[in-house]
């Protein structure tokens, strides 16, 4: 079995779709004339949830007539929120198909059909002709491939000369080792984290030159903190844990309890492909 179907496979490939579904009706999230932000607390699959996606648009700062790329676009609520507020175009891409479909499906719901477009797809081999794309974001994609290099110089092929790229990632903090299950792998086989130091290295190797970055641990931190004291009433609306299962929560708390004793780090930064 190839990394690949392993990685989807982890994100619930086969059965995603169908409990998703399942959930926006239960949540009566399935029908037409909803906002973007209707479906905020269920399609922001990383630290931070939409929070973290403003910080990431207001580095972006597209323009109305932008093509945008979101590389590993999973539930599709960045896509959502950078085109309902920047009012550009977002093509998603991701290896998991039921993500693609929900991601879909929503966008629709939202009224955002033509503001975004999602792709089955492999970032190391995208379905992108050369300098497509105008500005291209990625947030908690990259820990999943074990070929960085060859991501970095696929997003710098697709993107023109000029165009912003922005990263929002989990990264290694101290040498200790980490412990498994996270929501990105099960085991360290599918997990490909980096030091920050390597990460700038590599996007700079791949054609992009470095303009900011921010350390976003502290933010992540405190991101845990408060849901730990304030946990979600189990009665009110559901978060994203609906959509992936109740073996998502072991997964949280380990990143959680590692982000929180130094072992992981979050990271947003911004560059600009020379």
């Amino acid at each position: 079995m190839s990394i690949e179907v392993k990685t989807a496979q982890h994100y619930g490939e086969g059965s995603f779709e169908a409990r998703a579904n399942q959930v926006l009706h239960e949540e009566g999230l399935d029908h037409d004339g909803l906002s973007w932000s209707d479906l905020a607390r269920l399609d922001h699959f990383h630290t931070g949830g939409l929070e973290a996606t403003k910080r990431l648009g207001d580095l972006l700062r597209p323009g109305a007539d932008r093509k945008v790329l979101d590389v590993g676009s999973g539930l599709g609520g960045p896509a959502r929120f950078m085109s309902a507020t920047f009012g550009c175009h977002v093509t998603g891409i991701d290896l998991t198909g039921d993500f693609v479909r929900i991601a879909t499906t929503m966008s629709g719901y939202a009224g955002l059909s033509d503001k975004t477009t999602f792709v089955v797809g492999n970032a190391l081999q995208m379905p992108f002709e050369d300098a497509s794309f105008d500005l291209a974001y990625s947030q908690h994609v990259a820990m999943n491939i074990a070929d960085r290099a060859g991501l970095y110089r696929e997003i710098r092929r697709v993107v023109k000369p000029g165009s912003s790229f922005a990263v929002h990632d989990v990264l290694l903090g101290n040498s200790e080792p980490l412990e498994y299950p996270l929501p990105w792998s099960t085991t360290e086989e599918t997990s490909h984290l980096v030091s920050e130091a390597e990460m700038h290295a590599l996007i700079a190797a791949a054609g992009f030159e470095l303009l900011n970055a921010v350390d976003m641990t502290d933010v992540a931190r405190q991101f845990f903190l408060a849901q730990t004291e304030s946990p979600p009433d189990p009665s009110g609306p559901r978060n994203l844990t609906a959509f992936l299962g109740p073996a998502f929560l072991t997964n949280l708390k380990n990143l959680a309890r590692q982000t929180l004793g130094g072992r992981l780090r979050m990271v947003m930064a911004i560059y600009r492909a020379t």
